[in-house]
């Protein structure tokens, strides 16, 4: 697991695993650490890896996910129930 800091108070946990259990693929883990901050619950997204992710020797998770996570953060502590 390799955490990314997003912000001061979120981070967010970064895992390849292998679902081969039920559906045979491949997929990157997500999961908040600091959402309890602003009053949630954490979150966990699982997205399947591409087809060129998997044959690359040099793999880096989605960028656009961390913008994401902080926009729901900080519609969070607005009030807002995610």
């Amino acid at each position: 697991l390799i955490l990314y800091a997003v912000n001061k108070n979120l981070a967010v946990g970064v895992k390849i695993i292998t679902l081969d259990c039920c559906v045979n693929r491949v997929c990157w883990c997500f999961v908040t650490r600091g959402m309890n901050t602003a009053g949630q619950s954490e979150l966990v997204v699982l997205l399947e890896l591409m087809e060129d992710e998997l044959t690359s020797s040099s793999v880096h998770p989605p960028m656009d996910i961390f913008m994401h996570f902080q926009m729901i953060y900080e519609e969070a502590l607005k009030g807002g129930t995610i």
